[in-house]
């Protein structure tokens, strides 16, 4: 099994764009809460891409990852943009930064790979570290993706692939009604099913035709 160290190493999941609604919460953070230091905490933030536009945005960015390869590449990334945010290598098992809540979280295809039991914990970890009219965003795989049922299956829409770049890793593939559930009482700002059908290919680690299938949730805390 990889393990994401290794991943980062080999150069890949490294990408530079910024996700459009990425942008779009970044938007609705700054309109919720003029005026005041914007604190964002990025959940599992790979190679940085997300959090520098956060830190060149002028949030308070912090950010997390299980990879020390990651966090490294982020903040290698971060001083050629002359930027600050506070690093640290964590799992979500326990927020590293205890007396502090935050305007928003990101957690950008990441929570998919583990059990429906461990990210059940993590969620709640997460909605306890934002302040009252806090958002998180974050995207998940679906279970309408082209690959789910690959690998062995270990509970109900969860599997572990037995090859390719993540052979070894947990995928859980979440359904539109389980996802609801963990926000109830919670203001739902953007809920989208995203199924793209992809013919060219654009990544040679993928096979295309593609079909690519993600849920996208922004939450607001009440």
């Amino acid at each position: 099994m990889p393990t994401w160290d290794e991943i980062f190493k080999q150069g890949k999941y490294i990408r530079g764009g910024t996700s459009e609604y990425v942008y779009d919460f970044a938007y609705i953070i700054k309109d919720e809460f003029k005026d005041e230091d914007l604190k964002i905490w990025d959940v599992g933030c790979g190679a940085g891409r997300h959090t520098v536009f956060f830190a060149r945005y002028g949030f308070n960015t912090y950010a997390t990852d299980i990879s020390e390869n990651g966090i490294k590449l982020t903040k290698k990334w971060l001083d050629k943009e002359n930027v600050s945010t506070h690093l640290k290598v964590a799992d979500v098992t326990e927020s590293p930064w205890r007396d502090i809540k935050f305007h928003g979280i990101l957690s950008w295809n990441v929570l998919q790979h583990m059990s429906i039991k461990d990210f059940s914990k993590r969620i709640e970890i997460l909605k306890a570290s934002i302040i009252p009219n806090g958002l998180i965003l974050l995207s998940l795989i679906s279970n309408k993706a082209q690959d789910y049922g690959m690998g062995e299956k270990i509970e109900k829409n969860s599997f572990i692939h037995t090859e390719g770049l993540e052979k070894g890793v947990i995928h859980h593939y979440f359904e539109e009604d389980e996802l609801k559930t963990y926000f109830k009482g919670w203001k739902l700002r953007i809920f989208i099913e995203k199924i793209e059908h992809i013919e060219i290919a654009i990544h040679k680690r993928l096979q295309f035709p593609l079909r690519n299938a993600h849920f996208i949730i922004c939450a607001q805390k009440k």
